[in-house]
């Protein structure tokens, strides 16, 4: 059993903490307040660097489109080869998802109704 980078259903208390230690991202960098950007992709790859060390199971992250540095975040999901991604909160039609295509990350798009 994985790490669960989501939030949804009852899990063991183990992933619990996954969730919950990658809930401040970025905010708790020293630079966050000059350069949040930054701030969030170091964390976002370290937090993934420390899931991928402690599961030899899925690496999911969820990504909010509507979020001013989505493209970045994103980016380094992919560069850290997450297996997948949850799409939410935005507009999908500026998800790349042809460029999704060419890598193995894949793509799981939440629309709300």
């Amino acid at each position: 059993m994985g790490i669960s980078l989501f939030q949804g259903w009852p899990l063991l208390w183990q992933m619990k903490i996954g969730v919950i230690d990658a809930a401040g991202i970025g905010m708790l960098e020293p630079d966050f307040g000059t350069n949040f950007n930054e701030a969030n992709k170091r964390v976002l790859r370290k937090e993934i660097r420390k899931a991928r060390k402690i599961t030899k199971g899925i690496i999911g992250v969820n990504l909010m489109v509507v979020l001013s540095d989505f493209d970045e975040l994103l980016l380094v999901a992919i560069e850290e080869s997450v297996d997948l991604v949850s799409l939410g909160a935005g507009l999908l039609l500026k998800v790349p998802f042809d460029g999704l295509k060419k890598v193995s990350t894949k793509s799981i798009p939440i629309v709300f109704s």
